[in-house]
């Protein structure tokens, strides 16, 4: 389980901080985006309601929700700028077209969560019509190549600050 503090992203790309187990109980009252039978999908997200499991064997979202530094991250190689898939997944994260960046409106969603899905690998057609495992997304007609990275640490608390930890205390 990783140690609290627990900072988490809510589906909309919010963060909250969670200082111990007891706070999880308080998150419905931070946030409209949970309700309060649902905590004890935050509790599994965090480690707390699974035995002798570390982080990587946590899932990486639980009702869209996420830890930070679980958040996907896809990096363009022509720009250098980072995209955090918020929610979890592919299917999800298109809906929030707030959070998009501009070249996204060529992607196909469906090839962008395989790519998610195969840790980054995708398989692509080469010349001559050979199939090819990549290690990047290209959307058709684009110029842009996106691949699966660890942001620095800068970017993620740029891109998700700690906010002020409010709670019931």
């Amino acid at each position: 389980m990783p140690p609290a503090p627990w900072v988490l992203i809510s589906p909309s790309g919010i963060p909250h901080v969670v200082r111990d187990k007891n706070e999880v109980a308080t998150l419905p009252s931070l946030s409209t985006e949970i309700a309060e039978h649902q905590l004890n999908y935050i509790r599994m997200l965090i480690g707390l309601l699974v035995a002798k499991k570390d982080a990587a064997d946590l899932p990486l979202h639980k009702c869209h929700w996420q830890l930070r530094a679980r958040v996907p991250c896809i990096r363009c190689d022509e720009t250098g700028e980072y995209v955090f898939i918020v929610g979890g997944e592919a299917s999800f994260f298109k809906k929030l077209t707030h959070l998009h960046h501009p070249a996204m409106v060529s992607f196909d969603w469906g090839r962008l969560t395989t790519f998610l899905n195969r840790g980054g690998k995708i398989w692509s057609t080469a010349a001559g019509g050979l199939k090819v495992e990549v290690d990047f997304y290209r959307p058709k007609n684009s110029p842009f190549k996106w691949r699966l990275v660890v942001p620095p640490t800068d970017v993620l608390l740029a891109r998700f600050p700690a906010p002020e930890v409010c709670s019931g205390r």
